[in-house]
């Protein structure tokens, strides 16, 4: 008798990029829950290790790692935000762009991208779509945690 073989389902390339994302902001909060102890002033400022002890040197370089991870967490927080006022107003343009000329949506996001390329002839579109299709499942993570007033949680 053979076994059955097992059904393998391509998952497709969007589903992809969403579930990397949902990895990287799980990742994100799991880190920064552990590091929540962690004073704000800590992050900012080295943490100078007594001169006397046999473990000194380790001492140093723990609280190194530690300010350091403080200040990666931050920045990651700080890129999710950027990624999520990029992604609001991306959409908002294409909006007023459909609302205005009466345009279908997609031809609204090809007229938007292109006044984001005449901005930023260096990048790709390959990578301008990348990023925005990322910064929209940013913004869809975040949509109800973010307070759209302040732009924080």
């Amino acid at each position: 008798e053979t076994s059955p073989t097992p059904i393998v389902r391509k998952i497709p390339y969007n589903q992809k990029v969403e579930q990397g994302i949902i990895q990287e902001v799980i990742s994100f909060i799991q880190k920064r829950a552990l590091t929540s102890s962690i004073n704000i002033l800590e992050s900012r400022e080295i943490e100078t290790v007594p001169a006397d002890g046999e473990g000194r040197d380790l001492a140093q370089l723990f609280s190194n790692a530690k300010v350091a991870e403080g200040r990666t967490l931050e920045a990651k927080r700080r890129e999710l935000v950027c990624w999520y006022n990029y992604s609001e107003s991306y959409q908002n343009k294409v909006a007023e762009i459909c609302s205005k000329t009466g345009v279908a949506e997609k031809i609204a996001k090809s007229q938007v991208y292109a006044m984001i390329k005449a901005s930023l002839p260096n990048v790709s579109d390959s990578n301008l779509y990348k990023k925005t299709e990322r910064a929209g499942s940013v913004y869809k993570l975040f949509g109800k945690i973010i307070d759209p007033a302040t732009k924080k949680e």
